[in-house]
């Protein structure tokens, strides 16, 4: 091939992938994206086509994936999930969540265990949070993963998210 016809030829390669690169893609095509979002979580329907959703200040997410029934036990609560959002189809598979407020309250999310200081509970980020005058009740839950609110020395409110194994 000619020096000049060789040119032309890288010429009409860059503009063509310049062209493509300016193109939106098409529908349903890198609409879903890593994203962290926060909202309140909510069950909406009718027995037995309830769905879970979260509801962000300007959006309704409906959660798909393995955590949609633990999100479920959350209903009320304020999260903050992790996941794959769909924003065309307004759906998120969700890898992780953290519940961080319950009734206004903030809140911690983690396992409980007990060790020779008493019971305690180890968040999402590996942090120990010593429960020393926890309740019987919570007591009998070592090893579920469960919202607390209140003070650590005396937790006022808590739910199960994951029952212990």
């Amino acid at each position: 091939m000619e020096p000049r016809l060789r040119t032309r030829a890288r010429l009409l390669v860059l503009a063509l992938g310049a062209a493509t690169a300016c193109t939106p893609p098409p529908p349903g095509i890198m609409a879903v994206r890593e994203s962290t979002v926060t909202g309140t979580v909510r069950v909406v329907g009718s027995e037995p086509l309830t769905r879970v959703v979260v509801r962000t200040d300007d959006a309704t997410i409906r959660i798909e994936g393995a955590q949609e029934p633990l999100l479920e036990r959350a209903a009320g609560a304020t999260v903050e999930i992790t996941g794959d959002l769909d924003e065309e189809a307004g759906t998120m598979d969700v890898r992780t969540f953290t519940v961080t407020e319950v009734d206004g309250r903030p809140a911690l999310d983690g396992v409980l265990f007990r060790d020779d200081e008493g019971l305690g509970l180890v968040d999402g980020e590996g942090r120990t949070h010593h429960l020393p005058d926890a309740p019987d009740a919570l007591r009998d839950l070592v090893g579920a993963r469960v919202w607390i609110t209140g003070p650590l020395d005396a937790p006022q409110a808590w739910g199960v998210l994951l029952p212990t194994p």
